[in-house]
């Protein structure tokens, strides 16, 4: 996951980024014969920095890091015996100096099966 905000005025820039690496399972559930349904439970190290420019200052950075739980949805389509349609959103935090923010991670996606 990679997740990034910015914001500039007259002679400041400032960005916060979010990037994250994920562990986890996921379980299938079937719901009809082409449709299921699809939970994902994991373990999500989110790194947050902010970086600050200020024009004829300078610029700096900084980073927290976190690992916590992270959870998902997800729902799949079969198109063909083989072919599925996939989406779904996962959820964690991202934490800087005290402050947290919602990380979503939203995918689509198809799969082939040999």
């Amino acid at each position: 996951m990679k997740r990034e905000a910015t914001a500039s005025d007259t002679g400041l820039d400032v960005k916060l980024k979010a990037k994250a690496w994920t562990l986890g399972a996921a379980y299938e559930l079937p719901i009809a014969a082409d449709f299921s349904g699809v939970a994902r439970l994991g373990v999500a190290s989110v790194k947050t920095t902010a970086s600050v420019n200020i024009v004829g200052v300078g610029s700096g950075s900084e980073s927290d890091t976190k690992t916590e739980a992270y959870y998902g949805l997800g729902a799949n389509y079969a198109v063909a015996k083989n072919v599925k349609i996939k989406a779904g959103i996962d959820w964690s935090h991202a934490d800087f100096q005290g402050s947290t923010a919602v990380v979503r991670s939203i995918s689509a996606g198809v799969q082939y099966e040999f």
